[in-house]
């Protein structure tokens, strides 16, 4: 069996995610969509970074306290397959 996850953080900014979403990687501000990614590192690398779109509002997801290190999100399962 396989557990799928997606990873969260939650700050003062707002909610920030990761997820498996087909065959790509999402990220996201709340409900937004900011880009979609063959893997998960290169997802995590460019969001903490703002190498990806940045929200309606204006911020750029680099100067939003995001984790540098992956294992600092939490962890969230979605299925166990």
């Amino acid at each position: 069996m396989k557990t799928v996850f997606f990873y969260r953080h939650v700050n003062r900014f707002g909610v920030w995610t990761i997820a498996p979403i087909g065959d790509f990687w999402e990220i996201a501000h709340t409900d937004e969509t900011l880009g979609q990614y063959k893997n998960l590192v290169g997802a995590h690398e460019d969001f903490v970074r703002g190498f990806c779109f940045h929200t309606s509002n204006g911020m750029d997801p680099s100067d939003c306290e995001l984790p540098d290190d992956l294992a600092d999100w939490e962890q969230v399962r979605i299925a166990h397959l």
